[in-house]
């Protein structure tokens, strides 16, 4: 569960950086946009997986679903 979600959060930080750096996983710059990305995904994540948790104990979440954005920032 929470591996997967944090996996794919990775691989959508690629996606949405590796066009920018000209795909190279070796510049500063492209990790600092992935890691940025991911970042900013965190606190939606974290309430993702909160939900979920709700949802296997209780079987209902007083929170919203969420949707998870990932964005490419160049700092």
């Amino acid at each position: 569960g929470q591996r997967v979600l944090h996996r794919r959060v990775r691989r959508a930080a690629d996606f949405v950086c590796s066009p920018l750096f000209n795909g190279s996983s070796l510049d500063a710059m492209y990790h600092n946009c992935r890691n940025l990305a991911e970042d900013r995904a965190g606190p939606q994540v974290a309430r993702a997986i909160e939900r979920a948790r709700e949802v296997a104990l209780t079987g209902r979440s007083s929170l919203a679903p969420v949707a998870i954005s990932v964005v490419a920032f160049a700092r």
